[in-house]
């Protein structure tokens, strides 16, 4: 204060000292402040204060005195300059204006005295020259005895008083007796932290103090209080009894005569129930807070009807979370106009009854969260105009909560209410099932169509229109996790694949489902999936139910199709019959069905009349023993787009084989021992005639990578079809065989010999390890050795289509992508979650996205051999990389994937083509050569050469 003139000090009204250690305070410092009105001492150390310090302050009226330390050298009783006894005297009296006879302090009106240390406690005198006081605060204090206490009946114009954790011991009875009564002007009382352990004796303590309109006993140990001891306080507004662990009940008549009592604390007690209380009289009461107890049932006093007497008509807020209440009975929160927020959680709730929340009109929130519900009445909530948080979260639901619709709500845009309720369902066991795809499908992603009323699509009762608000707004919709057969997926992420929603109705009451089996519906496309796969059945289920629409029953040990198995299942539209044993197949047995996949089996030969269907779209016989066919064999079938003869005994095609076939789309037939003579020119003018395509192109075959038998220089199919329109080689004629004798040929047949095998072992080495060395030159300038760049492929919208599991998310979403998709230039990657298309069927996207990919990786992996879509993954790209007639597929394997347990197909592939391992020291070189040029490449294509690379 030394820069400061006198003029400057005059006329300042508020000093506050904060954290100041070894603080003096002398007898001259606060007698240059004439019109100090607040004086403010917290935190720090005091050093020395004057006992005359206060003398001339005769304009202070607020005093607040809060010490973390004394002086060591302080060792001064409580401090004289608080009591004022040195001040009476002429010098004092002349300085600071006073008259003789006029109290110390005369403006003081509040006092706080907080956490002194001293070394005696404060005197019996201590107040009495504080005649003016109202306000007195006292914290961590020691009273020198209880005479202390008695001190305090002098300050008669006292009307608030708190006592918080006295650090010596209090008469108790004493007060109350006392002191208690002489505070006639009291309206504030707040005794925390005290010990007080029963107010059994006291009975209208408070008869004296009509004035009071705070009492607090918070934190004490009170196990019994009379219920006479708050009587007839008709000025009593909060009563805080919380923090008293051995309070286990209160008496039947403690709020008599309590009109205006708008607060009741009852907070973390060890209350047991509150219906043996009588709140008749407290018909003001706003808020009620009896949370942290052991309440088992909600007391009875918040329904309202005309029939009954009103009983808590204006409560505002009501507490009872943290207890062990186990239902919310009907109409227990109801007609009350006022009520705002009812908070029930961390109870043991399992169950709210029909109108349990009735007709709160100015409801706003209710908080159930922590509880035990696994499903909410649609009926539960009635009428609640002004909801707009409903707090669900951390409970056992299974479904979004549906509501009945708010009849007496004022319509907001779209007829709907303006306020928007915000459901919180974060850490619930939701369920990704049909019921979820159809409220979060069409409720939320197309909203209602006027007012609460649904699409006309779905012919319900009417809803609660804060439905139309569940998509969260509160926190991420990433947080909402929900699961189904598949595993967890993110409500955001499922909304955008529609695909994920699957029911298990393996254990369900309407659907038959086959022991050993699992039974899904597809909600997307309400498709009942039968799964019998690896089960060892040797015939077909007879106990199938009539509505399964498709029926998967690989890797069993089925010999034949009797027609009367499949009848007991009219809507059958696909079934999977890979790697069984099947032999026979009884005519009419297939004829209802779209998809028949029979590959990997003991067929020999395909009678006429075997299949006459009008639906029959695609037929594989893949991997099969047959070498007789037909010419009817397919002739019942005109509606078949996909058939796959691959990979049997089949050496010819009869004439008029395919003459039926008009809608043939692919056709597969590499892996056969075809024999390219005269017998083979059905197929040459067959594959000529184009004319039953619709847009004049030839079928997708496999025709390009098929070589002809006997020919030993291996002649390809389709170039041999290219090249016999009318005229053919005979069966029986071979090869001509050029001889000779003469030395001089022998000699230059010698040389041409050794150079062809030098060429030969040369371009063995080169083949062998071309990858290897075609990666490094790549990694290094980029150059593509080895690649040349496909004109078809300039279309594709992507690089490539990733497939993969969703085990091996991480390894995609955290390698893979951010490897390639950040490379320079990047390439553009299709994945399932981001790129499929909304309301499309897997199969669907599965298809679009392959076609319009240049390649399609295929991460290998135990879980990827475990899921059926992965599987059909595979087997459309590899369909489709035969119909190009590339190698269209990258095949990522991980180095704990068993060769053993592959399929057939797997197997068979791997063996014929190369593969990339992820144990591999260049595996992300590899993979980047073997991709090809980014879309958005400038890089010129004629810097790649011959040959491609997989």
């Amino acid at each position: 204060m030394k820069n400061m003139t006198d003029t400057s000090l005059i006329t300042i009204e508020r000093l506050t000292i904060y954290a100041c250690n070894y603080l003096e305070i002398h007898e001259s410092d606060l007698a240059a402040f004439p019109s100090l009105s607040t004086l403010e001492i917290r935190y720090g150390s005091l050093g020395y204060i004057s006992p005359r310090a206060l003398c001339g302050s005769i304009s202070l009226s607020f005093l607040d005195f809060y010490v973390d330390a004394i002086a060591d050298n302080v060792t001064s009783p409580y401090p004289e300059a608080f009591i004022g006894n040195t001040c009476n005297n002429d010098q004092t009296l002349a300085a600071g204006n006073l008259h003789s006879g006029e109290t110390f302090l005369p403006m003081l009106q509040e006092m706080s005295l907080s956490n002194f240390q001293f070394s005696e406690p404060i005197p019996e005198n201590a107040f009495q020259n504080l005649l003016h006081l109202q306000i007195l605060h006292l914290s961590f204090i020691s009273f020198s005895s209880n005479e202390t206490f008695m001190s305090l009946d002098v300050l008669s114009n006292l009307e608030s008083l708190q006592i918080h954790h006295p650090t010596s011991y209090i008469n108790l009875d004493l007060f109350f007796g006392n002191v208690l009564p002489k505070l006639q002007n009291l309206k504030r009382l707040w005794l925390l932290e005290t010990n007080i352990k029963t107010l059994s004796s006291v009975r209208d303590v408070f008869s004296n103090n009509p004035l009071i309109e705070e009492i607090s006993f918070f934190w004490n140990k009170l196990s019994f209080i009379h219920e006479l001891t708050f009587r007839n306080l008709s000025n009593l507004r909060s009563l805080d009894l919380a923090v008293n662990k051995n309070l286990t009940s209160l008496q039947h008549d403690i709020l008599r005569g309590l009109n205006n009592l708008e607060e009741l604390i009852l907070k973390d007690c060890s209350l047991k129930s509150l219906n043996e209380v009588d709140f008749s009289d407290v018909t003001s009461l706003k808020t009620l807070s009896a949370e942290k107890n052991d309440i088992t049932e909600i007391p009875n006093i918040f329904s309202n009807f005309p029939e009954q007497e009103v009983v808590l008509s204006r409560i505002q807020t009501i507490k009872l979370q943290s207890n062990n209440i186990k239902c919310v009975k009907l109409f227990t929160f109801s007609n009350l106009a006022h009520l705002s927020e009812i908070d029930l959680s961390l109870n043991l709730i399992s169950s709210v009854d029909d109108k349990a929340f009735y007709n709160l009109e100015n409801i706003e929130s209710i908080n159930l969260a922590g509880n035990r519900l696994a499903v909410i009445s649609p009926k539960s909530l009635f009428n609640l105009q002004g909801l707009y948080l409903l707090d669900l979260k951390d409970n056992m639901l299974t479904y979004f909560p549906t509501f009945p619709c708010n009849v007496n709500s004022r319509p907001g845009l779209n007829g709907l209410p303006s306020i928007r309720v915000l459901t919180d369902l974060r850490r619930n066991n939701l369920q990704c099932d049909c019921s979820m795809f159809e409220f979060l499908y069409h409720f939320i992603a197309f909203g209602f169509t006027e007012g609460c009323s649904l699409p006309s699509l779905y012919d319900r009762e009417k809803y609660w229109p804060g439905v139309h608000y569940l998509v969260n707004q509160r926190f991420h919709q990433a947080e909402l996790l929900c699961n189904n057969p598949r595993g967890f997926f993110y409500i955001e992420d499922i909304l955008n694949e529609p695909s994920l929603f699957l029911s298990d109705i393996s254990n369900t009451s309407y659907f038959s489902c086959p022991r050993g089996c699992r039974c899904i519906r597809a909600c997307q496309e309400s498709v009942n999936i039968v799964s019998c796969r690896n089960q060892s059945f040797t015939d077909i289920p007879s106990d199938l139910d009539e509505s399964t629409e498709i029926l998967l029953l690989q890797n069993n040990r089925i010999e034949s199709i009797p027609k009367s198995s499949l009848d007991i299942v009219p809507n059958l539209q696909y079934l999977n019959l890979h790697d069984n044993r099947v032999n026979h197949i009884e005519k009419g047995s297939l004829d209802q069905l779209l998809d028949v996949d029979l590959s990997d089996n003991r067929l020999t030969e395909l009678p006429r009349g075997t299949m006459m269907s009008l639906s029959l779209k695609n037929l594989n016989f893949s991997k099969n023993d047959i070498s007789s066919l037909y010419a009817s064999s397919f002739a019942g079938l005109p509606f078949l787009e996909i058939l796959d003869l691959s990979h049997n005994e089949i050496t010819v095609f009869p004439s008029g084989l395919f003459d039926n076939l008009t809608k043939l789309t692919s056709v597969f037939i590499g892996g056969n021992p075809l024999n390219c003579t005269c017998d083979m020119l059905y197929l040459s003018k067959w594959y000529r005639q184009a004319s039953f395509k619709p847009n004049g192109t030839r079928p997708d075959t496999d025709f390009g990578q098929i070589e002809c038998v006997p020919f030993a220089n291996g002649t390809q199919l389709s170039k041999w079809i290219d090249d016999h329109e009318t005229s053919c080689l005979s069966v029986s004629e071979e090869p001509v065989v050029v001889t000779g004798s003469n030395s001089a040929l022998v000699s230059v047949l010698l040389i041409i010999i050794t150079i062809l095998t030098v060429v030969f072992i040369t371009t063995l080495v080169i083949y062998r390890y071309h990858l290897e060395f075609s990666v490094m030159v790549y990694a290094r300038t980029g150059f593509r050795c080895f690649q040349i760049s496909r004109e078809d492929e300039s279309s594709k919208d992507f690089d490539a289509f990733i497939s993969f599991s969703n085990q091996d998310n991480d390894f995609v979403l955290n390698d893979i992508l951010p490897r390639l998709e950040n490379h320079s230039p990047p390439w553009k990657l299709c994945i399932h979650h981001r790129d499929f298309a909304v309301g499309e069927s897997i199969a669907t996207n599965i298809l679009n996205a392959i076609e319009r990919s240049k390649r399609t990786i295929i991460i290998l992996s135990t879980q990827f051999l475990e899921s059926e879509w992965c599987s059909y993954e595979f087997r459309a790209a590899h369909s489709q990389a035969l119909r190009e007639r590339s190698q269209k597929i990258l095949l990522v394997m991980f180095n704990d994937v068993d060769k053993s347990t592959l399929d057939k197909e797997l197997k068979a592939y791997i063996s014929t083509n190369t593969y990339l391992r992820t144990d591999d020291t260049m595996f992300w070189s590899k993979l980047k050569y073997a991709l090809p040029e980014p879309i958005n490449s400038t890089e010129e294509s004629t810097r790649s050469v011959n040959t491609t690379i997989v």
